[in-house]
């Protein structure tokens, strides 16, 4: 696989900070899949860390939080980058809202992560308490900020893990999407009988082939 060795990818992270660290390295190891083996084949990225109020269990800090992020936005697309991401499903509360405030495309997880489910029934989110109570993905959904919270602050125990992983085996459901970028630094695939769409790996697959280089682009 090649990529753009001209487009930038540009991502507003900090929401939480470990979620993005693991965004971008998941963006690495998909790399590797693909067989990059040097430095000057990787992709170009751009990231912001923004830290913030979160919003995760209300939203008296969301005239503050939309502000900041449009604030990143607008450094992110100052740089130069050709489109942008957040590894974060809560903010996408805002979406249409930052999608007016610059004139580079924002690639929704929302959005990428439902087009994965679009084949499949019974489907529930497992999210933070705004993401559900906005029903951003528009489909049942588990509330589970007090273990994000924890992870946020590096503070997750095995015990939490447990608590998550017997939530997606006992929740009947067909597939369990994991709507929040959190989520998915304590539990995966392996763990649990259920399949899993991890929003977060979804995010940097979809961005990676905005960068696919083709015959068609040249170089570009």
């Amino acid at each position: 696989m090649k990529y753009s060795n001209k487009k930038i990818i540009g991502v507003l992270g900090g929401m939480g900070p470990s979620a993005t660290i693991r965004f971008y390295q998941t963006i690495i190891e998909k790399c590797q899949k693909s067989g990059l083996k040097d430095n000057h084949h990787y992709p170009h990225i751009l990231i912001y860390n923004l830290p913030a109020p979160d919003i995760i269990n209300d939203q008296k800090n969301k005239d503050l939080t939309l502000e900041m992020i449009k604030d990143g936005l607008r450094k992110l697309e100052s740089s130069g980058v050709n489109f942008i991401v957040i590894p974060c499903n809560t903010v996408h509360i805002f979406i249409n809202e930052l999608r007016k405030c610059v004139n580079v495309p924002i690639v929704s997880i929302i959005e990428e992560t439902l087009k994965e489910t679009e084949n499949d029934k019974n489907i529930i989110v497992l999210g933070s308490k705004t993401t559900i109570e906005n029903n951003l993905y528009g489909l049942p959904g588990i509330e589970m900020s007090h273990i994000i919270k924890k992870i946020i602050a590096g503070e997750n125990t095995a015990q939490d893990k447990r608590f998550v992983i017997n939530t997606i085996n006992n929740s009947e459901a067909d597939g369990i999407i994991l709507g929040c970028t959190e989520l998915p630094l304590i539990v995966d695939e392996k763990d649990v009988d259920i399949p899993i769409f991890n929003s977060l790996d979804i995010l940097a697959k979809s961005a990676l082939k905005r960068i696919i280089k083709t015959s068609k682009t040249n170089n570009g």
